[in-house]
């Protein structure tokens, strides 16, 4: 889990004081106008990461056969594996291309020809900060949710 602290950048760089009303002492962890203290880093990882990763150990687990909690255990360190060790790890069914993923569905799906579309949603920092055009800078509420919100994510798309 990742998020920006935008503190010194509102406060000292731009002047701008954010005000947090809440209603519990936890209610805004994490917060993105202040750094983190210790104990805040401790429930976060006691509360959502923890949790996050438990749960991504079972859903792996269970999809993948001849894999235990143990095996994914072992293998979820952060590591990034090349086909041939993903394969070796039955991470994966096997090694191909796009062209290969599409013909197996097809097989599956038991049709001869299908029409693919891809869907890409571009998204990168020049973006928010208006490199790509010389337009001011516009920022709705999803790309700022987006950016400044904590999220515990364990699906990897895949270079985009």
């Amino acid at each position: 889990m990742e998020y920006l602290v935008l503190q010194q950048l509102l406060e000292d760089k731009l002047g701008i004081n954010p005000i947090v009303v809440k209603a519990g002492s936890k209610k805004d962890w994490p917060n993105p106008f202040q750094m983190p203290t210790d104990e805040q880093l401790k429930y976060m990882q006691e509360r959502i990461i923890g949790p996050a990763y438990k749960r991504f150990v079972k859903v792996v687990a269970d999809g993948r056969s001849g894999l235990t909690e143990e095996d994914v255990n072992r293998l979820a360190d952060g590591s990034i594996y090349w086909a041939d060790k993903a394969l070796e790890e039955k991470l994966i069914d096997g090694i191909g291309y796009l062209t290969d993923a599409i013909d197996e569905a097809k097989s599956l799906a038991g049709v001869k020809k299908a029409q693919v579309i891809e869907y890409k949603k571009t998204f990168s920092l020049a973006d928010i900060l208006g490199a790509k055009t010389n337009v001011s800078l516009k920022i709705d509420r999803r790309t700022l949710y987006e950016v400044a919100v904590p999220q515990a994510l364990y699906l990897w798309t895949g270079p985009q």
